[in-house]
């Protein structure tokens, strides 16, 4: 179900990339809010998509215990290889159920990284 742009969608982001990072500890280089709800504006289906980068894929493995106690679901590459798929459902309200989908992409060397950044 489509929704009209929240503007609360920015900052819900914020609170769980931090939570998230956290949790990721140093593999975790940055994270990127991404989608529809990081469009200002923009009609969306009301998940917030992110998108952390990691040093190390394999890594997070290691994390999925941590992952889950915030709510996630450690979904492995989910059909997608060198990549780690995490899913949260949230009930927003009793009209709507959104969820916040992670899905934790191995973006190569840091200098992948730099490039798409500057895209």
């Amino acid at each position: 179900m489509l929704k009209t742009y929240d503007a609360n969608w920015p900052s819900a982001f914020e609170i769980e990339a931090k939570i998230i990072k956290e949790a990721l500890g140093h593999n975790c280089l940055a994270i990127h809010h991404m989608g529809s709800t990081s469009v200002p504006g923009l009609v969306a289906k009301p998940m917030i998509d992110m998108i952390p980068v990691v040093q190390d894929i394999t890594e997070v493995d290691h994390y999925n215990a941590a992952m889950e106690a915030l709510g996630y679901k450690a979904m492995g590459e989910y059909g997608i290889s060198l990549r780690r798929y995490f899913q949260k459902r949230l009930e927003h309200s009793k009209e709507s159920l959104g969820h916040n989908c992670l899905a934790i992409h191995h973006m190569g060397p840091l200098q992948y990284h730099d490039l798409w950044l500057s895209q």
